[in-house]
């Protein structure tokens, strides 16, 4: 093949004009040779569209609450009283957008610290506190502070200077996910405690592998200072899975994620309630198989068995399309931390307590 280029190259140099000099006529061969290469390139593994991300077809939108707009009326979340309260059954694909509110100052949420004692000394995490503030200053952050850590070889080479966002620009971000058509209640430190206290709750544990850790710092948050009730035979202990996503959309085909969804079993909702995050919305080329698409295509089938077995779904895939390439923790589009986390727990904690 490359025989056959190089005597196309040089039968189309006979056309380059004889007064041009040695390097215009180096050059110019050069660039032909290239753009030959490029269109006769062709390996049935390797098509176009295969650089292509993916996407399930919808389109999330961020939305600026006007500077009139109260964020202490209801939560910060929209005019709380013409909405009813988020089911379970609202977790469905496509149904929300993000919003974003004016940053509140520090008479109304104190002034902004890092957290280093729930995982923030690993990524940025600002310091919250469920007694002394009011619960919508949870979602405060500083996108530009955060996901500045490489895992992957070659990443602190570009790190600091890739393409940046202006939603990661701006800094700043105070928002919510917020459903079309009802509303999550923010939980504060009193509330989440009744809500312990009148379940019965004597443990709540994180399932999974990398985003598990990565939901670990932000529910030690939520959960300072709350006291567990006393397990025994009828308390009840709340488990929070992400099905190991991203890892087993990299690993494992459908059918064998299937089998294993199979084998997860009813659940008993008198002393345990079982709850599931789906797959992100992935940005990312850092692992093979693992596309927006497989995502999406494995948190379906996640709906689709484990939730007539008992077990509730809370949507992670729409929550953290708008934010992949903003707030990826190690810079991978796998790993979203920030805004995305605290949707996804402002939900778990909503449906917890709610139902």
């Amino acid at each position: 093949m490359w025989l056959e280029l190089f005597e196309i190259v040089r039968k189309v140099s006979v056309y380059i004009q004889v007064q041009d000099s040695c390097y215009e006529f180096v050059a110019r061969s050069i660039f032909i040779f290239i753009m030959i290469s490029v269109t006769l390139y062709d390996s049935p593994c390797h098509y176009p569209s295969d650089d292509l991300i993916f996407g399930s077809g919808k389109r999330i939108e961020i939305i600026t609450a006007g500077s009139s707009d109260q964020v202490h009326n209801a939560s910060i979340a929209s005019k709380v009283e013409e909405k009813r309260a988020c089911s379970v059954e609202d977790e469905s694909f496509g149904n929300g957008r993000w919003v974003k509110y004016p940053f509140p100052d520090d008479s109304e949420c104190m002034p902004v610290e890092r957290d280093l004692d729930n995982g923030g000394y690993e990524t940025y995490m600002p310091n919250y506190n469920g007694t002394s503030m009011p619960p919508y200053c949870w979602h405060r952050d500083y996108i530009d502070q955060c996901c500045n850590k490489c895992f992957e070889g070659g990443c602190t080479f570009i790190v600091n200077h890739r393409w940046v966002s202006d939603l990661r620009r701006d800094g700043k971000w105070f928002g919510r996910w917020e459903n079309y058509d009802c509303y999550y209640k923010d939980m504060g430190s009193d509330e989440i405690q009744q809500c312990i206290d009148k379940k019965n709750i004597s443990r709540i544990e994180l399932k999974g592998a990398s985003v598990k850790k990565i939901l670990d710092g932000y529910i030690k948050q939520k959960l300072k200072g709350i006291q567990m009730a006393e397990p025994t035979a009828s308390s009840r202990k709340i488990f929070l899975d992400t099905l190991k996503m991203p890892h087993v959309v990299w690993h494992n085909s459908v059918q064998e994620f299937g089998n294993e969804l199979d084998a997860y079993e009813v659940i008993d909702n008198e002393t345990s309630e079982y709850y599931f995050v789906t797959g992100f919305y992935y940005s990312s080329e850092r692992e093979p198989h693992v596309t927006v698409d497989r995502s999406l295509q494995f948190s379906k089938l996640a709906w689709e068995k484990l939730t007539p077995k008992g077990y509730k779904m809370i949507n992670g895939f729409d929550v953290t399309a708008a934010f992949t390439f903003d707030s990826d923790g190690q810079n991978d589009g796998l790993h979203i931390t920030g805004p995305p986390i605290r949707a996804i727990l402002t939900k778990f904690f909503h449906h917890l307590c709610q139902e």
